[in-house]
């Protein structure tokens, strides 16, 4: 019965797909030119010359802030085809923003300036050096209304500088030894970048990177300043060198960091890190491919239940204890049990008690919009580096930007492989590891197929998808429509 009734959700998935794109494929066939724009805005935590005591986000200590090393930027690329659709792409020198927080900016956006809610990426560059917006006390709050107000103002400006994009130029650039998978991994950190550069008449041009590596390179120097870090070298570099607006969308770094880490790395510090990251992207620009700026705006935004890891539930009493001990000033207790127990910190014993108490499934929200041949797609986690890259492999798109951090911040989503390496991103993870690594990629690879099927506009825009993966991921969306909710994964 049960192989009945999948068998009938299948034939009415297919059904429906098939309908979809041929109505699609027979409306897409105009080649709809369309605009992009591009706004910059400081949010650095200063209102009426003082700097805001927000607590830096990051790390474990409080740190208030109480200098600006250098300036945050919340960074608006804005897009409109023929018809009237928009997206707003944000990059947003921020640690994260609460999920919760997230949507009320999104709605607040939505409102002020008439873009769909689903239209509307807040990507962030997870920057260590940022208010940390989630923190409870007053200056956390005054910063949150701050931000909100700016980046209502960055779209704002972004919708008023569209022009149409005379030429669009994308790729994929080989950037090795830059970044590294701080676990013991057996395979390199993906070394492919994807660049955007959409160049616009007597308007500056427009070049949207999407990397992956931590933002936190500056805490050793100055714990307490407020700094835009490698990412606002990167862009200074690159606007004063190549006279154009550059935006970087944060990737699935998860388990990323920057190479200069190392002492014997060529490029020590923020500033050297950055110029070089700078520059050897500038080198390989010419490299790009000239593709037609042509196709439709599309959306579309999916909310998927993933099983929650309850596998630590006979370790609640002794996480509780660990925690009653720790935030009870008796460290000498809080290492003896730690030792005892077998858990390593009080961040374990904390994840531990969070998911032994959880619901048996979370809501796992996704976005993706795309532009013609370009998709971005995103999630509110710390995409581990091979989740990113095998959505990037399966994708039908000339260009796929994976974006974590985006419209909220939930913590990390482990490849498969990290579970068996363990470490603290893991155990501070919602999810069983095959809901962890498998629905990073196929949650996110089928929200990008369920735009394409949408919005590629003509058959100039498909790139044909490794291993014979075209529309069947984009059946799976389909599916879950009529599966029962605990099996969607």
């Amino acid at each position: 019965m049960k192989r009945r009734k999948y068998s009938l959700f299948l034939c009415i998935a297919i059904t429906i797909l098939t309908s979809v794109i041929f109505l699609f494929g027979c409306t897409s066939g105009k080649k709809e030119k369309w605009m992009v724009g591009y706004a910059k805005i400081n949010i650095s935590p200063v209102i009426d010359g003082e700097i805001i005591p927000v607590p830096l986000g990051g790390y474990a200590e409080v740190r208030l802030a109480d200098t600006i090393e250098s300036d945050l930027y919340a960074l608006c690329t804005a897009f409109s085809d023929s018809e009237g659709n928009k997206a707003l792409i944000y990059a947003i020198d921020s640690i994260g923003i609460n999920t919760d927080k997230a949507n009320e900016m999104v709605k607040t956006i939505s409102e002020s300036v008439d873009v769909p809610e689903e239209s509307i990426i807040l990507n962030c560059t997870h920057n260590h050096a940022s208010p940390a917006i989630d923190s409870t006390i007053a200056e956390s709050k005054i910063y949150r209304d701050f931000l909100t107000e700016k980046l209502v103002e960055a779209a704002k400006n972004a919708i008023q500088d569209l022009s149409r994009c005379t030429k669009l130029y994308v790729g994929n650039l080989d950037i090795p030894d830059f970044s590294y998978i701080r676990r013991d991994d057996p395979t390199n950190v993906d070394p492919s970048v994807p660049v955007a550069r959409f160049s616009r008449k007597d308007k500056k041009d427009i070049l949207l990177i999407n990397w992956a590596a931590h933002c936190d390179t500056v805490k050793g120097s100055n714990p307490t300043a407020v700094s835009s870090d490698y990412v606002g070298v990167l862009r200074d570099t690159q606007e004063k060198t190549g006279e154009m607006d550059v935006a970087l969308q944060m990737g699935a770094c998860g388990d990323v960091n920057p190479a200069c880490f190392f002492e014997e790395h060529l490029y020590r510090g923020k500033e050297a890190y950055g110029q070089a990251l700078a520059e050897t992207i500038s080198a390989q620009l010419a490299n790009l491919k000239k593709v037609k700026a042509v196709g439709q705006v599309a959306s579309i935004k999916r909310t998927l239940g993933a099983k929650v890891e309850r596998g630590y539930s006979a370790l609640f009493q002794k996480a509780t204890e660990i925690r009653n001990a720790y935030y009870g000033d008796r460290m000498e207790e809080y290492e003896r049990k730690c030792a005892q127990y077998g858990i390593e910190n009080i961040y374990e014993a904390t994840w531990i008690v969070r998911r032994s108490t959880a619901e048996t499934y979370k809501e796992v929200t996704l976005r993706a919009v795309s532009v013609g041949g370009l998709v971005f797609a995103s999630a509110p986690y710390e995409m581990f580096a091979h989740n990113g890259a095998e959505i990037k492999a399966q994708s039908p798109f000339d260009l796929t930007f994976v974006m974590g951090y985006s419209n909220g911040t939930e913590g990390y989503m482990p490849s498969d492989y990290a579970y068996t390496v363990g470490g603290y991103e893991v155990y501070s993870c919602w999810f069983e590891k095959r809901h962890g690594g498998i629905a990073a990629r196929r949650a996110v690879g089928d929200g990008c197929g369920a735009v394409g099927s949408r919005a590629l506009p003509t058959s100039v825009h498909r790139r044909k998808p490794r291993r014979g993966l075209p529309f069947f991921r984009v059946q799976l969306v389909f599916i879950e429509i009529y599966i029962p909710y605990e099996t969607r994964f």
